[in-house]
């Protein structure tokens, strides 16, 4: 049961590292493509950034599959779910930047993508990486 908590744990932060580094990373790349409120008009770097949200959920879910190794399935539930929850306060929060299309496909791809990290992991083909 402790390697699932610390599974779930290490999943969420592998994801809000990532997370956050994106949104720190871009407006250092883009700088005219954002404003000051971290928010953009572009149409592109909004999917890219969805895109990549789901890329950091599978990933981090990945991640948990690897520590969690009694009930990984299970374990990333939990965690797609703890991460659903703490992305849609941001979301809440962060209402009035983003389109209200940013939000529906952030949100909808947190918790299928941290399961398709952690079946993916879990797959017959995967089991001899450590």
């Amino acid at each position: 049961m402790r390697r699932g908590l610390l599974g779930v744990i290490c999943g969420l932060a592998v994801w809000a590292s990532l997370w956050y580094s994106l949104h720190w990373a871009l407006p250092g790349f883009f700088p005219k493509q954002f404003s000051p409120d971290g928010s953009t008009d572009s149409a592109v770097l909004s999917l890219i950034i969805v895109l990549l949200s789901f890329d950091f959920s599978f990933f981090s879910g990945y991640i948990n599959a690897i520590i969690a190794k009694n009930y990984p399935l299970q374990y990333a539930a939990l965690q797609g779910t703890i991460q659903l929850a703490l992305g849609a306060y941001v979301q809440f929060v962060h209402w009035d930047i983003n389109p209200l299309w940013f939000h529906i496909a952030f949100l909808s791809f947190i918790f299928p993508a941290v399961m398709a990290g952690a079946l993916y992991r879990n797959s017959s083909d995967n089991q001899e990486i450590p």
